[in-house]
């Protein structure tokens, strides 16, 4: 959710935001798919069983793994890094939620229909073997933020920073060190 946040913060406060790096990311209004619909349920259900271990790996097997590889074909200690940090944010969500209900505000109304609006050079990345729906929003965000520069990672899904660490990096600071 860090790329939906960093493009709902260019639209509501743009003179604190110089440049996006948007990785992987959500977008207001966009409809999501079966599968996406299927994996939120999966994991409500584990939660609602108490099995918050059970939820972080629905979530690992569908965004880590990614729609067209194994567990096995993932490396295993990125697999378990993502599962204990899952594991960590659900244990410090469940309990608000349980207390408090769903209390996302959307800070920008109609976000998703303002991509023109951004004004501040951007960097859409993609991991290769990520769900179909972040490669969509991914070309949306990339075809709509005005001068948006799109890259893709090979053999890495929705977390590309952790599978990939050195193209990653390079990609994101040649990005960031371009000429103002």
């Amino acid at each position: 959710m860090g790329g939906r946040v960093a493009f709902e913060a260019a639209l509501a406060a743009p003179a604190r935001v110089s440049a996006l790096v948007l990785v992987g990311s959500g977008l207001p209004g966009h409809e999501w798919s079966a599968p996406v619909r299927e994996y939120w349920e999966a994991e409500e259900a584990a939660i609602e069983r108490g099995d918050l271990a059970a939820a972080a790996e629905v979530n690992v097997r569908f965004w880590v793994d990614g729609p067209g590889r194994r567990p096995d074909q993932v490396d295993a200690d990125v697999r378990g890094r993502a599962h204990a940090m899952q594991l960590r944010a659900l244990e410090l969500q469940v309990p608000a939620y349980e207390r408090d209900g769903d209390l996302e505000e959307l800070p920008v109304p109609d976000a998703g229909d303002r991509l023109g609006e951004v004004r501040r050079p951007a960097l859409v990345i993609v991991g290769e073997a990520d769900q179909p729906d972040i490669h969509a929003i991914g070309e949306r965000l990339a075809a709509g933020i005005p001068g948006a520069r799109a890259a893709t990672i090979p053999d890495a899904a929705n977390l590309p920073s952790m599978e990939r660490p050195e193209l990653f990096d390079r990609l994101v600071t040649g990005f960031l060190s371009r000429p103002a």
